[in-house]
């Protein structure tokens, strides 16, 4: 069985060359797609020593679905059986790697579009669980399925609600997506602040601007697409975000301004990069 990997590098700092080395030995093919707005020459530089790596530069940021439907056109050319999906600054836990490629051939032929590792996790059930969708880091996408798809990752989304999108690509085809509980990689989510009202734990990131113009404008446009789909993250965005800006977050004035101008251009269903001075 062969298993290629796709990470996406955004401005990378020299500590992440160590989970790249690690991984290279497990892995057919790891292709390094660089969204960076300043590449990491001296990183560049080592990743091309390892003998199994490809490194693509995209000269600038064109946004995470750009960069994973590049990654996957250039794997696609290997004709792997599984791709792994790759956040730059998540670690992927090899010691697994076993256990994972165990799993992933009994399910070769199955209805299962993406087979996912968990993130930040104890549970130990290696029992594969079906979900509504899953994020891109840790994702082994089925080759064979993916070929059957009428997309692949949507460009115009940028960044923000990708992952979503995708899986609901998968679901709408009539595939499946599966989770593997019991293996899990250590995947870091921006610099969450956490906060307790009575029962709800819940987090803030102080986002720059630009996040939240994708925030608002892509949920809102999907919610536009598929209402059933989309409702808890579209509820989170339109009623819980402002809650979060407006009590726990700086910059307030800018960020409602952002997240305006999001919903006003999805209204008018505009995707790509964000054409606003923020």
């Amino acid at each position: 069985m062969k298993i290629n990997a796709v990470i996406v590098l955004y401005n990378p700092k020299d500590e992440f060359l160590s989970r790249y080395q690690e991984m290279s030995s497990f892995f057919d093919t790891l292709y390094f797609v660089d969204n960076s707005t300043k590449v990491n020459e001296s990183l560049v530089k080592e990743l091309t020593k390892i003998k199994n790596v490809k490194y693509v530069p995209l000269n600038g940021n064109k946004g995470i679905s750009y960069a994973l439907n590049e990654g996957m056109n250039h794997s696609l050319i290997d004709n792997p059986d599984y791709v792994l999906t790759m956040d730059q600054d998540s670690r992927f836990p090899v010691e697994r790697i076993d256990d994972v490629r165990k799993i992933l051939e009994e399910n070769i032929n199955s209805d299962y579009g993406i087979i996912s590792v968990n993130y930040n996790s104890n549970e130990t059930d290696l029992n594969i669980r079906e979900v509504p969708w899953w994020i891109t880091s840790g994702n082994f996408i089925n080759v064979r399925i993916y070929r059957l798809l009428p997309q692949g990752f949507n460009d115009g989304l940028f960044i923000d609600g990708v992952d979503q999108d995708f899986c609901h690509t998968i679901k709408k085809a009539g595939y499946k997506i599966g989770l593997i509980p019991g293996i899990s990689l250590d995947h870091q989510i921006g610099n969450p602040v956490f906060h307790r009202i009575l029962w709800k734990k819940f987090s803030t990131f102080n986002y720059p601007l630009f996040r939240y113009y994708y925030l608002f404008r892509n949920y809102y446009y999907l919610y536009r697409q598929d209402k059933k789909f989309y409702k808890k993250d579209y509820i989170k965005i339109k009623y819980f975000q402002p809650f979060k800006i407006l009590f726990y977050e700086d910059n307030k004035k800018a960020k409602f301004r952002a997240a305006k101008l999001g919903k006003k251009d999805a209204k008018k269903g505009l995707l790509g990069p964000c054409p606003h001075k923020l």
